[in-house]
């Protein structure tokens, strides 16, 4: 028997979820379409389990892309310092449940979020795919993630977002500019850190998912 987790994401369209479509004070680009049902995170959520990062589809671009911008997503969730992010590898998700990444999506064997709570003690799972990727200009990258609370009577979904960063949007490129005199600075002599992020895939995935993890629900 198998569990829909897909059949969950109707609640994105219910009456018990906001709509977050501001900007953060770090950027001027608003996220149109990212979903939190409370804004702030439920409280037994200490402990996340972060599934593998998967791909929209086994394209060669978008599996280099995957291998560029996991550690980027890694290391920017980090910074958020709103639980505990316990990174599941490949191996040991094969292991636990028969496939080396999985998809929110997709449908997912009954004690899938049992067998992820006993092993790795965790109160949610992080699932994310990457929906776009433009590795030259315009740089493009797409994300789509769900955050899943499981230790309530079914799983739910407390945020979700599907969101395409294209740096031929006028917006997007200008608040990746902004991000990079902010955040990021260049070595390399000459260098113009605010325009090198529109060429550097790695940076301006930093910028998207920097962004991304903004719209979740503050602690």
């Amino acid at each position: 028997m198998l569990l829909f987790l897909s059949c969950l994401i109707c609640l994105l369209c219910g009456c018990h979820t906001r709509r977050v479509m501001e900007a953060s004070a770090s950027q001027q680009f608003p996220v149109a379409n990212a979903y939190r049902v409370a804004d702030r995170l439920p409280s037994q959520i200490r402990r996340v389990a972060v599934l593998p990062l998967t791909a929209e589809s086994t394209e060669r671009t978008l599996q280099a892309g995957v291998e560029t911008l996991e550690p980027v997503l890694r290391s920017e969730l980090g910074k958020c310092d709103l639980f505990e992010a316990i990174f599941v590898t490949p191996e040991k998700l094969r292991q636990w449940t028969g496939q080396r990444q999985w998809m929110a999506e997709e449908r997912l064997p009954t004690d899938f979020f049992k067998r992820l709570q006993e092993e790795l003690g965790c109160n949610a799972v992080l699932f994310s795919r990457l929906t776009n990727f433009r590795a030259y200009a315009p740089l493009q990258t797409g994300w789509s993630l769900k955050l899943v609370e499981i230790e309530t009577a079914s799983p739910r979904i407390d945020w979700a977002l599907e969101e395409v960063f294209d740096a031929g949007r006028p917006a997007v490129a200008e608040d990746a500019r902004r991000y990079a005199r902010q955040h990021l600075s260049d070595p390399r002599p000459l260098a113009d850190g605010a325009e090198s992020i529109l060429m550097s895939p790695a940076r301006f995935g930093q910028y998207s998912i920097s962004i991304v993890f903004a719209t979740l629900p503050k602690r």
